[in-house]
């Protein structure tokens, strides 16, 4: 099952690459629901000016979830500034951890900040499965 998932996400990645511009990120992510610590790579790709999509493995700190794998469509709403930009998202998650492996509905913002000469990001998202919770990740782009 991880072999097929992580195939998917890679064949996604690449064939999305095909005419986009290709981002790759870290960075932490919490999980307010029991304060869950987690470890994030995120692959981030524009399409074109309006619409954007990003694949995230998250390595949890914790017994509650192993890891995750979000995906992600933002549409680019409004830019804040020269340096600042707003997208709403949805996307799908697939959690594994104690309780098996779980499909949930990602729904949140994205928010892009240009940090000198590096880009960051901030994400908070509500993630909607066996019940509700809200995750917040942030990080720089290489």
């Amino acid at each position: 099952m991880k072999t097929a998932i992580l195939s998917v996400f890679f064949i996604l990645c690449i064939a999305g690459t095909a005419h986009s511009q290709l981002h790759f990120g870290l960075g932490p992510q919490i999980i307010l629901d029991n304060t869950i610590l987690g470890a994030q790579a995120r692959v981030f790709f524009e399409h074109d000016n309006t619409w954007r999509g990003s694949g995230a493995f998250t390595y949890h700190l914790d017994n509650v979830f192993n890891w995750s794998i979000d995906f992600d469509a933002h549409y680019k709403l409004l830019d804040l500034g020269n340096s600042v930009n707003l997208a709403p998202i949805g996307g799908l998650a697939i959690i594994d951890g104690n309780g098996g492996t779980q499909i949930g509905v990602n729904i949140g913002a994205f928010l892009e900040i240009d940090i000198a000469d590096r880009n960051g990001y901030i994400e908070p998202k509500f993630i909607f499965r066996d019940g509700t919770a809200i995750a917040i990740s942030t990080g720089i782009f290489f």
